[in-house]
């Protein structure tokens, strides 16, 4: 998983619209932190695309590993920001038998 982190000030001085939306995650806390790019046309995409490939380019991103990935939800769920019984079934498989599903 590759993310990209893009301030919001650097949306509006884009001219590009963000609108807060309860974001679709198992980790009630972050529901929150959750934002739609809005109206957007051809040239507003393509305006993002050329910020996301800016921030590509000068490393500006962070890649997850599954192992990393694996690791953030196991502590997600050991420090209770996330009950196992949230996460899909498919989830729980590849995390293994030491997610308990309560």
């Amino acid at each position: 998983m590759d993310i990209v982190v893009v301030p919001e000030k650097e949306i509006e001085d884009a001219g590009l619209k963000a609108e807060a939306k309860e974001g679709d995650t198992a980790v009630q806390d972050l529901r929150s932190r959750h934002v739609d790019l809005v109206e957007l046309d051809f040239d507003k995409l393509g305006t993002f695309a050329r910020i996301l490939a800016y921030r590509v380019k000068n490393s500006q991103f962070k890649l997850l590993t599954k192992t990393e990935i694996k690791r953030l939800v196991r502590n997600a769920v050991s420090g209770g920001r996330v009950q196992p019984s949230e996460l899909n079934e498919k989830l729980r498989e590849k995390l293994g038998n030491s997610t308990p599903v309560v």
